[in-house]
């Protein structure tokens, strides 16, 4: 598929209220996970469940006829998952960028150097809450394990971004933050909205944290790439960032989400699913037709089961 052919797959269709073509998927492929962080608000366990490697490739397929340019690899740990290198090496066997969001735990040069003949066509994002282990670990865990993995990343020359959450317990270090990531060749720092776990917002931000971030992402940007998610509607406001569909949430307008039994939602933040749907239907179905992202389009401004 020629650029042309990308760009016009993906123009806004306005009577839809969304892409014709999805940016990109979030791709589940498991809710395993080891490191248990007190923040997070995904439904992982240590001993969780996995994504069947057949739903996998069929799901790769479909992204692959759609013309959507980049999957992203979620969980629970994404490392964990058995079947981790087959998946990534069919997604970028077929011209797509794979991008995995990590704790950087289980990372082994092993894969990477399987992998690094076609690191052009894969991006890692680890997350990393401190430039040092007392700030991180009020949040997350394993310090050291996240920043051993981006160390090991950028020594086989892979794209290596770093997944920041805004929270007041961390706010006074992404200064500190920034310093660490330009040491080690870091491509961007992204910040991600503090979610609430459990329908409580742990260490929220106040107005004035909003203010000193804006003021410390404008002097970071000078010698940093610093890119904000665009759901984080404060802090896009504080910037004057806007996106062209003038709405707080890009759920089911640029993405949506296929969690790891085949079921479909909007966005994992929502309370909203369709059982076993990528199990009977092609992506671009569910994207036209799916009942869940249709309505979460219609009624955006409404919607109150964010767990934000």
């Amino acid at each position: 598929m020629d650029n042309l052919e990308i760009i016009r797959r993906h123009r806004i269709n306005k009577l839809s209220k969304c892409m014709k073509v999805p940016l990109y998927i979030h791709l589940e492929v498991t809710t395993i996970c080891t490191v248990g962080c007190s923040q997070c608000y995904a439904n992982s366990t240590f001993k969780g469940s996995e994504m069947d490697y057949s739903l996998c490739k069929k799901i790769i397929d479909d992204a692959y006829k759609l013309g959507i340019p980049r999957i992203l690899i979620t969980g629970g740990e994404p490392l964990s998952y058995t079947h981790l290198l087959e998946c990534i090496d069919y997604i970028i066997s077929k011209g797509i960028i794979a991008v995995i969001s990590t704790s950087g735990v289980g990372l082994k040069k092993e894969l990477l150097e399987i992998l690094e003949f076609k690191n052009h066509l894969i991006e890692f994002h680890v997350s990393l809450n401190g430039s040092k282990p007392t700030i991180h670990n009020l949040s997350r865990a394993k310090f050291f394990n996240s920043l051993g993995a981006i160390k090991l990343l950028k020594s086989h020359n892979f794209f290596c971004g770093i997944n920041w959450v805004a929270r007041e317990d961390n706010l006074n270090d992404f200064v500190n933050l920034t310093i660490l990531a330009r040491d080690n060749n870091v491509n961007c720092i992204t910040i991600l909205a503090n979610k609430a776990r459990e329908g409580i917002i742990d260490s929220k931000l106040s107005k004035e944290n909003f203010m000193d971030l804006k003021r410390y992402i404008i002097e970071s940007r000078k010698h940093l790439n610093v890119l904000v998610e665009p759901c984080f509607t404060e802090l896009n406001t504080a910037l004057n960032e806007i996106n062209c569909f003038n709405s707080n949430c890009m759920a089911s307008t640029i993405f949506f989400d296929i969690l790891n039994d085949g079921s479909i939602s909007p966005c994992r933040h929502s309370n909203i699913f369709e059982n076993s749907l990528a199990l009977k239907y092609s992506i671009e179905y569910i994207w036209e037709n799916s009942k869940s992202l249709t309505s979460f389009r219609d009624n955006k401004c409404n919607i109150i089961t964010c767990k934000k």
